[in-house]
């Protein structure tokens, strides 16, 4: 919670963590990135490689496939997109990896109707 606290979907993580006893404060420095790139210099010498395989891709919401989940209701489908062919990258420098994977899903992402990509629709769509 404290990783993500500074992060770009910090209210949706928060909404998520609703009644349990995860406490975080966001203190408006938005140093989420500046934490990935903290973490993956740490470990950049006991990594070889950062592989991607991919065959699909979520390009909204995030890990969940859904806006909101309540029992076995589930409102607001991800968009997934099929990946034709595939895609394999690969690099020894993980911040460079998951610069290129974010730039790929920000491609990605301009391929699906333009009021999904603000999830103006995602949360009305069963």
């Amino acid at each position: 919670m404290d990783f993500h606290a500074n992060g770009p979907f910090n209210n949706f993580i928060k909404n998520e963590a609703h009644g349990s006893s995860l406490k975080f404060i966001d203190d408006k420095s938005d140093t989420f990135i500046e934490k990935i790139v903290e973490i993956s210099d740490s470990i950049k010498e006991k990594l070889r490689l950062t592989l991607f395989v991919a065959t699909q891709a979520q390009a909204t919401f995030g890990p969940n496939r859904n806006a909101l989940q309540i029992g076995k209701l589930e409102f607001g489908k991800a968009n997934i997109v099929n990946l034709k062919p595939g895609l394999v990258f690969a690099s020894n420098d993980p911040v460079s990896a998951e610069s290129f994977a974010l730039a790929l899903l920000k491609d990605i992402r301009k391929s699906i109707p333009f009021l999904y990509r603000f999830r103006v629709l995602d949360f009305l769509s069963f």
